[in-house]
């Protein structure tokens, strides 16, 4: 006999089996436990479910089902602009359509305001102007002196003047670590104005600088990026947001899975988009070389793209994930889903994030040098995933 805490655990298990499975004749069993488990976990995975589906008549169910907390963040606002839009077209009389599509819109403008995948999603929606909220660090006289006295800075200085990346990071993170908030803001503007690209990124994390484009942003490797972007006639931004999203510009970057440089890439990738290329492959260990990586790495995705018909969402998620999931994602989808339906349908957590982080880069890439921003292509609108 179970207690109630291990009944409740057991049935949550077995709620999430079905869902995962995602089988028609498991979802009576899943609307019966669902409502009964108090599990946004369980909410989420079952709303995904109905967007893979395009079954919007589950997703206006379970939505409330979301806790108060939950239910404000920027994916489920968004998706409940979505689902206001759906009622205002099937509500009647027409002044109650207009109440449901005054809140779709005022959902929409407030998720506009902010630098995230939602908010350009809805700027887009609206056709309003993508948002930076870019705010410099500003440093303090008094405290920036106070870093010259630092060892471990003189240190980290030393290391990079040998080449010694590896070790510079660690003694830079460790340092940092040491340090108030206050002083690891001096840090980060003493990193961005030497140029430690990866460094500046690290401190702006450390830190928590979320609003400084220039240190979480920087332009690393230019002379690799650039090179690259025109050999494979990629555009730049993208290779850019692809290695922030990566490896945070960090070139020793190794993933747990062996991946490896700016770009991740897996050796084996690495020597087939050589071989495509017709490039020499030297091995592992070159990349870490940035000029190999950016061009092995762009390489590849150039690829991508002519497998996919130049579709940037389908070929990034291919990057992630490889293109033998997309492919059995599509079939899955089967042309009923349009492109943040799809994005938001992708069975994998880190893909789906990669995927809405680095088309959310480019467009951060974009603003930041007056560019006109853009989220998706028409042909990445028009397309039926």
């Amino acid at each position: 006999r179970f207690s109630d805490y291990q009944g409740r655990k057991l049935s949550r298990y077995f709620v999430k089996c079905a869902i995962i499975r995602q089988e028609d004749r498991l979802k009576p069993f899943v609307d019966t436990m669902l409502p009964l488990l108090d599990s946004d976990d369980l909410v989420e995975l079952r709303l995904r479910w109905a967007i893979r589906e395009a079954d919007f008549a589950s997703l206006i169910a379970y939505l409330p089902q979301l806790s108060e907390q939950k239910k404000t963040k920027p994916r489920w606002q968004y998706w409940q602009s979505r689902v206001d839009e759906i009622i205002s077209t099937q509500a009647s009389p027409a002044p109650s359509s207009d109440i449901v599509d005054n809140h779709s819109n005022n959902r929409l403008a407030n998720l506009s305001k902010h630098r995230n995948f939602y908010g350009y999603a809805a700027a887009l929606e609206l056709n309003s102007e993508y948002q930076l909220e870019h705010l410099d660090t500003v440093t303090d006289p008094a405290l920036r002196q106070k870093i010259f006295d630092d060892k471990a800075l003189a240190r980290v200085i030393e290391l990079l003047a040998i080449d010694k990346t590896i070790d510079a990071r660690s003694e830079w993170v460790q340092m940092l670590g040491r340090h108030s908030r206050a002083m690891q803001k001096e840090y980060a503007i003493f990193a961005l104005e030497n140029k430690w690209h990866a460094l500046g990124v690290q401190a702006s994390i450390q830190g928590k600088l979320w609003n400084d484009m220039r240190l979480r942003f920087p332009y690393a490797a230019e002379q690799a990026f650039v090179t690259a972007s025109k050999k494979q006639k990629v555009n730049i931004d993208e290779l850019r947001a692809i290695a922030r999203r990566e490896s945070a510009f960090y070139p020793y970057a190794t993933s747990g899975a062996g991946a490896r440089g700016l770009m991740q890439l897996m050796p084996a990738t690495a020597k087939e988009a050589a071989r495509k290329a017709g490039v020499k492959y030297k091995g592992t260990p070159s990349l870490y070389i940035n000029e190999i990586n950016i061009r092995l790495g762009s390489a590849y995705y150039a690829s991508l793209l002519k497998r996919f018909n130049n579709n940037r969402v389908l070929a990034t998620a291919a990057y992630n994930a490889g293109p033998h999931r997309v492919k059995r994602w599509l079939k899955k989808t089967n042309g009923e889903l349009d492109v943040v339906a799809f994005i938001e349908a992708i069975p994998f957590t880190e893909t789906r994030e990669y995927v809405q982080a680095v088309l959310s880069y480019r467009v951060i890439y974009q603003i930041k040098q007056g560019k006109q921003p853009e989220l998706f292509s028409a042909k990445e609108l028009d397309f039926k995933y």
